[in-house]
């Protein structure tokens, strides 16, 4: 299903899109790899959270992507194998006197502690793994670290020299889920931009993308706007649109569910002389076999390594067009179509506008569900009322 005819007016899937470019786009890389030489990237796929079965799919794409256009070399860390599987916590049967259910909670207390001896034998060796690879002298031999859907609390020997040595001249690039990495380091969210808070927009829908820089190289391979099947995160109150240039966000009116808030889903930022390139798409196996999402991910890769210059410089009065767009989107209702073009005509003409409003906006996201759409309608009717 076609998404709205808006902006320029092209609106595609994926799949729908010739392969010309591609081709074009191949040659154009190679021989812009040939003049530098292919880069030396150590791809991060540890998980000590969430794993996400497309892992195995998107190393064989990474690995087949810098081959194919000669732009990088990939080194894997992985994770060692393994893991013992955490015995699940007994429930209670209704028929169960308390002699036998006191039994089987013993048991599982048994069993748990069977775990924490194997799991830490298997923790060290990742410790290990990671000491080894994240050593100076070990960091020094690459030009950037791809994080491919990394999740949970990564044992990073010094997480301050790590992002350092990013800052320093080297390449991050982040692929879904290295937003969903390091939840407790601050500095580390800082860095990627984001951290998950849910994914309402799940694996199995068709959700719609609005790009804001068609002309921008690491989105423009996009229609302006398009539908596709991934798995699409929102971020916690750490994501700082001062730092970000936004590329791709959700459209908020035509996906659904429909939230009063920007969802950012690909974006870069300059830290210190290194580059950070992140795409929240790649939770499906599917998407790291479409050409328009490889060829983003090489584009983005590129840039990273400063293969070529694009704007970096955050977006903020963007992202909060796209905030208040999401307030219409959930709020207007029938009138939604109209109040948005009321919307546009006023950022058109006062640019900064929606950015003096995101302090109330934001303040929608931390209400309970069954006062947000009240809380939603009655700030867009006050925007609305301003003349």
């Amino acid at each position: 299903m076609a998404g709205p005819n808006r902006g320029s007016g092209r609106t595609a899937s994926w799949r729908h899109l010739g392969a010309w470019g591609l081709v074009a786009w191949s040659m154009a890389a190679a021989i812009a790899a040939a003049a530098d030489g292919p880069a030396r990237l150590l791809v991060v796929s540890v998980t000590t959270g969430f794993r996400h079965a497309s892992i195995p799919v998107a190393e064989a794409a990474l690995e087949e992507i810098g081959r194919e256009s000669g732009l990088f070399h990939c080194a894997f860390l992985r994770q060692p194998e393994g893991r013992p599987p955490q015995p699940r916590a007994p429930q209670r049967k209704p028929d169960e006197d308390d002699a036998a259910w006191q039994a089987r909670q013993a048991a599982h207390a048994a069993e748990m502690d069977a775990f924490r001896r194997a799991d830490e034998v298997w923790q060290q060796a990742l410790r290990e793994q990671f000491a080894t690879a994240f050593a100076p002298a070990a960091l020094a031999e690459f030009d950037g670290v791809i994080f491919a859907s990394t999740t949970g609390n990564l044992p990073i020997p010094d997480i301050d020299a790590f992002l350092g040595w990013l800052r320093g001249g080297k390449a991050f690039i982040g692929f879904h889920a290295a937003t969903d990495t390091l939840k407790a380091s601050d500095a580390y969210c800082e860095m990627v931009g984001g951290h998950f808070a849910g994914h309402p927009w799940n694996a199995g829908g068709e959700h719609a993308f609005v790009v804001h820089e068609t002309g921008h190289r690491v989105a423009g391979m996009f229609p302006e706007r398009f539908r596709w099947k991934d798995e699409i995160y929102q971020y916690d109150g750490r994501y700082a649109p001062e730092n970000l240039r936004v590329l791709v966000s959700l459209d908020m009116a035509a996906s659904t569910p429909k939230e009063p808030w920007h969802v950012p889903v690909s974006w870069v930022r300059d830290y210190g002389k290194g580059r950070v390139f992140y795409t929240n798409f790649g939770h499906n196996e599917a998407t790291w076999k479409e050409p328009m999402f490889r060829r983003h991910a090489s584009e983005g890769i590129a840039w990273s390594l400063g293969r070529f210059d694009a704007p970096a410089a955050p977006n903020p009065e963007a992202q909060a067009a796209e905030y208040l767009r999401g307030v219409v989107a959930a709020a207007g209702g029938e009138q939604a179509d109209a109040l948005r073009a009321r919307v546009d005509a006023r950022i058109a003409r006062e640019p900064g506008w929606a950015v003096g409003l995101r302090p109330r906006m934001l303040a929608l996201r931390s209400l309970p569900a069954e006062a947000r759409s009240a809380a939603a309608a009655a700030l867009l009717a006050e925007v609305m009322a301003e003349r």
